[in-house]
């Protein structure tokens, strides 16, 4: 007879790329915003002028 093991759950490798991939879109997330906030505030300076 056969022992079945249950494997429930994620191993720690699986745990780690999705830390990783959750990384690197919050970096690209962050990137997009304050290249936007740049663009901005040098649009208002030269409406400004």
């Amino acid at each position: 007879m056969k022992v079945k093991k249950h494997n429930a759950g994620f191993s720690m490798v699986e745990l780690m790329i999705v830390v990783l991939l959750i990384s690197i879109l919050i970096g690209c997330v962050y990137l997009i915003m304050f290249s936007g906030e740049g663009t901005w505030f040098t649009t208002e300076v030269q409406i400004r002028l």
